[in-house]
């Protein structure tokens, strides 16, 4: 499918003056959306919300996730006014990147070149109804920015400045396509989360259906954080109370819920019909094992930024004194192991060692802490142990130990 669309471009010159110019515009381009038939984009996963009794449908290509956009009529997908093209600008409903985070990033980058011109119009002030819809100054002057001209200020870089700015818009609308005239939107794998929950005095347990947003921050690409390393992982990624398991661990989940001692959910709201084994990509150990280390390492972290104090020129946490050289140490050895699994992804028994050991020592100095919260560090990973252990045990072939034939 063809779609025309004013693509947002930010473009420089200079101005009368000599100093440069900057200005967001929009250019005319044609894109080309993919089309799949219900045969090439066979559905793998539904996943059913009891309560309405409806159903959200996911279908699978080359191993992309794609969910079926239900905010517009298939023939006013595209349209001036649809929920689609507002969520290609402010990322709503969205598992990817909009144009305003572009726009952002852009802005964001200009800054840091020069702290006194910006980028020209940007600032455009949201009518009412725009910014109902969710739509930031940032959103709207994209949407309504002027189309370029040939204007005698524009620089020699003009035309490259606008095929990049379209290289990337055909990068996001790449992650939407038609199934049978539907559109779809590209989505992560659906998955189980087990959580506990207050109520009232005591806890309780909470099944829901997720996705594997987790494990990235968005789902056709991979962000890495220039101070640490690590990959960038979806919002609440390291939060306290929570597993998330395979569509396929329905039973594991209930188990672990027994086991842990945390009860169960009996009525779940929403559930996952698997109609394709083969679709689940994910596995769910060897990510929660990393997401894990990264929940360990960032506690491990903030104890020592936020709660160390010293006390007569002595390191303490609580009024237990630290060792903070052995705890840097060991921090950066957990570090340096997620890396690894990062660059090579090829299992998790090298992370084991280091996660051991700092953790050992951040649990040690956690039970020193006054005040902690009834579900904490400790619980987190004492339910965790619990999940490794229903792991099956694999016994791998010693070499030399069977004699050739």
């Amino acid at each position: 499918m063809r779609f025309n669309f004013n693509h947002p471009a930010v473009v420089t010159g200079t101005w009368e003056n000599g100093n440069i110019r900057r200005e967001l515009v929009r250019v005319a381009a044609e894109f080309e959306i993919v089309e799949y038939s219900d045969a090439e984009a066979p559905r793998t996963f539904d996943v059913h919300d009891r309560w309405q009794d409806q159903n959200v449908r996911i279908r699978t290509v080359g191993g992309r996730h794609y969910k079926r956009w239900r905010w517009d009529e298939p023939h006013a997908a595209f349209g001036p006014e649809s929920q689609l093209i507002q969520s290609l600008y402010n990322g709503k409903e969205l598992d990817f990147a909009g144009i305003e985070a572009m726009l952002d990033s852009e802005v964001t980058r200009v800054k840091t070149i020069d702290a006194y011109r910006g980028i020209e119009n940007t600032d455009r002030k949201p009518l009412k109804r725009e910014a109902q819809a969710g739509l930031s100054s940032l959103a709207v002057s994209g949407m309504k920015a002027p189309i370029l001209k040939n204007w005698q200020w524009l620089g020699p870089d003009t035309e490259s400045e606008v095929a990049t700015w379209r290289e990337r818009i055909s990068a996001m609308l790449a992650n939407i396509a038609f199934v049978d005239g539907i559109p779809h939107v590209r989505t992560f794998e659906p998955c189980y989360q087990v959580s506990r929950t207050q109520l009232g005095s005591g806890s309780g347990v909470l099944v829901s259906v997720e996705n594997a947003r987790f494990y990235a921050k968005e789902v056709d690409r991979t962000l890495v954080d220039p101070k640490t390393g690590f990959e960038i992982l979806g919002k609440n990624a390291l939060m306290i109370g929570a597993h998330n398991f395979s569509p396929l661990e329905f039973q594991d989940l209930r188990r672990f819920c027994v086991d842990a001692g945390w009860g169960s959910d009996d009525s779940p709201r929403y559930d996952i019909v698997t109609h394709d084994t083969d679709a689940v990509g994910i596995d769910y150990l060897e990510m929660e094992t990393v997401r894990h280390a990264r929940i360990l390492h960032d506690h491990a972290g903030r104890m020592l930024k936020n709660s160390v104090k010293r006390d007569d020129g002595v390191e303490v946490y609580y009024g237990q004194q630290v060792d903070t050289h052995r705890m840097l140490a060991q921090l950066e050895a957990l570090r340096v192991a997620i890396l690894r699994w990062q660059s090579e992804r090829n299992g998790t028994d090298h992370l084991a060692a280091p996660f051991e050991d700092l953790l050992d020592h951040v649990l040690h100095l956690t039970d020193s802490q006054f005040g902690k919260p009834a579900f904490g560090i400790t619980e987190q990973m004492e339910s965790f142990g619990v999940r490794e252990d229903m792991a099956p045990v694999v016994v791998a072939p010693v070499a030399g130990a069977t004699p050739c034939a």
